[in-house]
């Protein structure tokens, strides 16, 4: 947490960190081809993967843009440390020692929730 972290505090690890994706539409449609395949009904197929291909094609950057991020702090200091800066009822004044180059992940808020 760069711009936060006093120089004496102890660094901060993160032990694991898995994104979640606004694909619902290309999942269902992954879906209905693996259940075409299964029923052996091949000429329901081409319909299907050019739904696919034009969700890839024209709706690539919302698909492949993560949304949502479930973070595994090392220590219960860095998940204390994360919702005291940027959880929803941060106090405004650790919030605005963050820089705020460092508020944000790919122009949106950050907010932190407990799983």
């Amino acid at each position: 947490m760069p711009f936060v972290v006093e120089e004496e505090e102890e660094r901060l690890d993160i032990s694991r960190i898995s994104f979640a994706y606004d694909n619902i539409e290309m999942i269902n449609q992954l879906k209905k081809r693996g259940s075409v395949l299964t029923a052996g009904t091949m000429d329901k197929l081409a319909p299907i993967d050019d739904d696919i291909k034009n969700i890839a094609i024209y709706k690539y950057d919302t698909v492949t843009r993560p949304v949502t991020a479930f973070i595994t702090f090392e220590t219960q200091e860095g998940f204390e440390r994360a919702s005291t800066y940027w959880g929803r009822g941060a106090d405004a004044r650790a919030y605005d020692l963050v820089n705020p180059v460092d508020k944000n992940f790919l122009g949106d808020s950050l907010v932190f929730d407990e799983a």
